[in-house]
């Protein structure tokens, strides 16, 4: 549905990046379902929000070792 999760819970771009580890690019996977301006949103407002990190997006395939 577009959400916006941390850990399975529902948040939004300033408690994610609260709770978020400090180092470390942010690596934000996408609902496929999510608009591309939704999306683009979220990611600009993290990175933002992210100082000198860098904001990732990746895919599921991205995720596995």
């Amino acid at each position: 549905d577009g959400s916006l999760l941390w850990q399975g819970r529902p948040a939004d771009p300033e408690s994610a990046i609260a709770v978020m580890p400090g180092e470390g690019p942010l690596r934000l996977l996408p609902d496929r379902d999510l608009p591309a301006r939704d999306l683009i949103a979220v990611a600009a407002r993290l990175r933002e929000l992210a100082g000198d990190r860098e904001v990732r997006l990746v895919t599921e395939r991205g995720l596995t070792p």
